[in-house]
């Protein structure tokens, strides 16, 4: 090598690592997007007056399909990452009926419009939040995993 490819990699500083914020804000990317197009499809059906019935559905599997890939990483072995697909399936399925339920025309004719925008992202965030739930009651921290968190914050003895 001569001296001035020495010098070069000399100058050369390896690249900075990701700040822990822009980590975290890249983590929560999936979210935030799953966040701006239920917002989006309310205003948009404040607007229209139109339910936007296939849309809710879109949104319902997209919610459902990041909150596999976000967990697929922390899976160990097929049978959990099986376990994982599965559960989270019929969960989302069970949103998607009860979004149609809501959808079905006699009782559409109960909500007007705006309103059954509301009730369809309620059961979003509903479906969301327990999806988080489930999930993270696999997890291995034993506040989390037991079914009284309380009882991991008592002192021993």
């Amino acid at each position: 090598m001569s001296d001035i490819d020495v010098q070069r990699s000399g100058d050369t500083e390896p690249p900075a690592p990701c700040s822990g914020m822009a980590q975290f804000l890249w983590q929560q990317l999936p979210y935030v997007v799953a966040l701006v197009l239920a917002i989006a499809g309310v205003g948009y059906t404040n607007v229209s007056q139109q339910p936007l019935v296939g849309y809710w559905e879109f949104l319902a599997l997209a919610i459902g399909v990041v909150c596999v890939i976000t967990k697929w990483p922390e899976i160990d072995g097929r049978q959990a990452q099986l376990r994982l697909i599965w559960t989270q399936a019929l969960h989302w399925v069970a949103v998607l009926v009860t979004m149609n339920i809501i959808l079905v025309s006699g009782v559409q004719q109960l909500l007007p419009t705006p309103a059954t925008s509301l009730v369809l992202l309620t059961l979003l965030a509903l479906g969301t939040f327990l999806a988080g739930v489930s999930a993270c009651c696999r997890c291995k921290s034993p506040s989390l995993a037991s079914p009284w968190p309380l009882q991991s914050l008592r002192s021993p003895g």
